[in-house]
């Protein structure tokens, strides 16, 4: 089965022969797939693995670059990944007649906290104070674009460095059909 970057397991080796199993490994995400090695499989009408010059793990591998390099050249990922609010993304207040702020991923699936402050820039992180701002009420989402709109100008943030913190959900809940064919080849 295909894992998904939100997955997490642990695995163990198992010997028939002895009927003895290792201890499992240490709870970890799962790499991200946009294909299977099954899908490979069949598009290069071979089996991977052990009767095989070509290991299962080297198919695994090359899997995972393509996902990644796929990522990284569209600038989109096709699988939901999170920032959190331990991992908020900042941004930069602006001037007052630039309302607008983008995102850097996409597409954006929903925004889980979008804060603004007006504290001075040289207040350290611990006194800032933060205003959360409501979506259609405070400020406007194109999920697409990843484009935030800030409409109530009492939530605007000062000018200076991190005036903007957000944390959300980005990336699609399917791997489109193309994508995924870009991965087996």
């Amino acid at each position: 089965e295909q894992a998904v970057g939100s997955d997490w397991f642990q695995y163990s080796w198992y010997n028939s022969q002895t009927s003895t199993e290792t201890a499992k490994t240490k709870l970890r995400q799962a790499d991200p797939m946009y294909c299977s090695v099954k899908e490979v499989e069949a598009f290069m009408n071979s089996v991977y693995g052990t009767n095989s010059n070509v290991p299962f793990n080297t198919v695994i591998s090359a899997i995972i670059n393509n996902t990644i390099t796929t990522e990284t050249i569209l600038g989109r990922h096709f699988r939901p990944v999170s920032i959190t609010t331990s991992n908020y993304e900042y941004h930069d207040g602006k001037k007052d007649s630039d309302t607008n702020y983008f995102l850097k991923r996409t597409p954006v699936i929903s925004v889980s906290t979008l804060q603004t402050t007006g504290s001075d820039e040289d207040v350290n992180s611990g006194s800032v104070t933060w205003n959360t701002l409501v979506l259609d009420d405070d400020y406007f989402l194109d999920k697409e674009t990843g484009r935030i709109g800030i409409t109530n100008s009492s939530f605007l943030p000062s000018n200076g460095r991190n005036r903007l913190r957000v944390s959300y959900n980005y990336g699609s809940n399917s791997v489109p059909s193309d994508v995924k064919r870009l991965c087996v080849l």
